[in-house]
């Protein structure tokens, strides 16, 4: 679907929603009390083994039928761990338990957005692990997340390296991208070659029997066209010789998933459209390909309402009604959220954020890091627009990687006598509660601080110590303070847990 199809996509079911439906059949649109426990459906990453994980639920595989490039491969555990990979995308159909992080897979299916040659290698930085390619006229970019299985990045070589990639969609400026989140060497090219690609059909042509996938040319004469339609998103498999041009062979509509009606439901996608009504209004917006629905109830873990925008990662879980996606809670993919002052530039790749005397973080960009903002009326479009001088201050939402803290954002601006600070992240692995003092990405909050509030993942007020004894290395919290006038010491505030 193209982003004109999306909006309007999105103005309609908002408008079906004032008058109670949306969605297929016509029938009225309910808040579900959904909750765990029942039939659910999880389309994510996988995040790791042992069964499989799946947006934080241990899936059980042991009955569970595997599908792996829309063929069954087998049944089990062995068929799992056989034809599974850390990283891919799958959507898992089974139960989950009320508990809410154990669950029984009936189906596991592999979702590939692409897989085909790689046409250009457009950028390519090995040191910082990113690069940007071109498979069947979809781009793809590569990070520090992406599971690279059986190949390396220096190795991927244009117009001869096939790759099988999965991933989640994204916008970019007003460009359609894949971030991949693995990648599987295929071989190299020999001929005309099998390929598939995932996305959204435009310039459709049912006379001439053509329409493209984003920049890819698709030729479809033995395809009967007719129930395809400008804007849908469909699978399409054929044979390409030069990655350019596929010659369709088979072809149907996709999507996030392939049910409309589930008590459980888990979504982990980038937004692609927000609407402009707040949650108390019924706000909704789009994650891929699904609307998620909003209300005065849903819960939102490791960032604020206001930062739910057009290029971030969430997972939501809720449940799943005629199709639409009623949003139970929220959370931030990228949980790593850093307000401070920016003291120096180690070198063209990094940040130094000081918390004063709390300690510092050392801030890494690369090429997919969007920069925003203002200092001295010059505006910050890239790194090298900041002078790190001290007079500037920003924002910052990323991830901790192997290598450190990477920003996906950076917003920036003039620094204020008093500024707010804030840091959310993990509980570093050197805490000791003993101490009083809790290490997040190397700084120290001190929870003896005068007048400071502590709360836990429910929002219920909690005492120094009951906060210290229910957190642990590991456990996502935020800490929000103010500097003094001389910025060498952090007023920590309020500090509260996002997630147990």
């Amino acid at each position: 679907m193209t982003m004109q199809c999306i909006k309007h996509t999105l103005q309609a079911c908002l408008m079906a929603l004032l008058v109670g439906s949306c969605g297929g059949g016509g029938g009225s649109v309910t808040v579900a009390s959904g909750g765990i426990g029942g039939t659910g459906i999880s389309a994510g990453t996988i995040s790791d083994f042992g069964s499989i994980f799946v947006n934080g639920v241990e899936f059980d595989t042991s009955n569970a039928t595997i599908v792996v490039d829309g063929a069954e491969v087998g049944v089990g555990d062995l068929a799992a761990t056989s034809n599974l990979a850390i990283g891919q995308f799958v959507q898992v159909t089974g139960d989950i338990n009320v508990d809410g992080n154990s669950g029984s897979a009936n189906r596991v299916t592999v979702k590939n957005k692409v897989k085909g040659l790689v046409t250009a290698v457009v950028k390519r930085n090995i040191t910082a692990a990113t690069a940007e390619l071109l498979i069947l006229g979809q781009t793809i970019l590569i990070d520090g997340r992406t599971r690279l299985d059986g190949l390396s990045l220096s190795a991927i070589t244009a117009n001869q390296t096939l790759l099988a990639v999965s991933g989640l969609r994204d916008i970019v400026g007003t460009q359609e991208v894949i971030r991949a989140t693995h990648i599987r060497f295929d071989g190299d090219i020999a001929g005309s070659t099998t390929a598939e690609v995932t996305g959204f059909i435009t310039n459709l042509n049912r006379t001439a029997a053509t329409f493209t996938i984003a920049n890819l040319s698709v030729v479809a004469p033995t395809i009967n066209l007719s129930s395809f339609f400008e804007g849908d998103y469909a699978e399409v498999r054929g044979t390409t010789s030069d990655g350019l041009v596929l010659t369709a062979n088979s072809m149907k509509l996709e999507n996030d998933f392939d049910i409309e009606d589930a008590d459980d439901a888990e979504l982990e996608a980038y937004v692609t459209s927000v609407s402009v009504l707040p949650f108390s209004l019924g706000g909704s917006f789009i994650m891929g390909t699904t609307t998620v629905q909003t209300n005065n109830n849903t819960e939102i873990r490791g960032g604020r309402e206001s930062d739910i925008a057009v290029n971030v990662k969430l997972e939501v879980e809720g449940s799943l009604k005629n199709g639409l996606f009623i949003a139970e809670k929220i959370s931030f993919g990228d949980n790593v959220e850093i307000a401070a002052l920016i003291t120096a530039k180690p070198d063209p790749s990094t940040l130094t954020m000081t918390f004063g005397s709390a300690g510092h973080i050392n801030v890494i960009v690369n090429e997919q890091t969007k920069f925003s903002g203002d200092v001295g009326g010059l505006q910050i479009n890239t790194m090298n627009d900041i002078t790190a001088n001290g007079s500037e201050r920003a924002e910052i939402r990323g991830y901790l990687s192997s290598s450190g803290v990477v920003a996906v954002r950076v917003e920036v601006r003039d620094r204020n006598n008093s500024e707010d600070a804030e840091l959310q992240g993990a509980v570093d692995s050197t805490f000791n509660p003993s101490t009083g003092l809790v290490p997040v990405l190397g700084v120290l909050i001190d929870t003896t601080t005068p007048g400071l509030k502590f709360a836990g993942a429910d929002k219920q007020v909690l005492s120094q110590s009951a906060f210290l004894s229910a957190i642990r290395a590991g456990t996502l919290i935020d800490a929000q303070g103010t500097f003094d006038l001389t910025a060498t010491t952090v007023v920590w505030e309020e500090i509260e847990i996002e997630e147990e």
